[in-house]
């Protein structure tokens, strides 16, 4: 596993700051064994079903996954929306949000 010195992190919530995708540093620990970033302004990471993520490959740090995340008993679901470079998954992501945000 790459160890983690911090850059990315700076650098996806900058980059999802200018979006207007609300992003909060969660990975790395007991949730996710990954880096990864909750998609959310009013809840905390880990702790509602169905809020989305970002989660950086450690193999390919270049390649990023937007997620859904559900509770579902024992075991969590995660289910892959979609997969590339942090730029389009962003842009998937800032769609999404607008989306709703039409929608309430």
């Amino acid at each position: 596993m790459t160890c983690y010195d911090g850059r990315y992190a700076v650098d996806v919530v900058a980059a999802g700051k200018a979006l207007g995708v609300p992003l909060t540093p969660c990975g790395l620990n007991a949730d996710w064994c990954v880096e990864a970033w909750h998609i959310a302004s009013q809840s905390k990471p880990n702790t509602v079903s169905g809020d989305l993520y970002i989660l950086r490959d450690d193999d390919d740090g270049d390649l990023y996954q937007l997620v859904i995340r559900l509770f579902t008993g024992d075991n969590d679901t995660i289910g892959e929306i979609a997969e590339g470079d942090l730029q389009y998954i962003l842009a998937i992501t800032s769609e999404h949000l607008r989306r709703l945000q039409e929608t309430t």
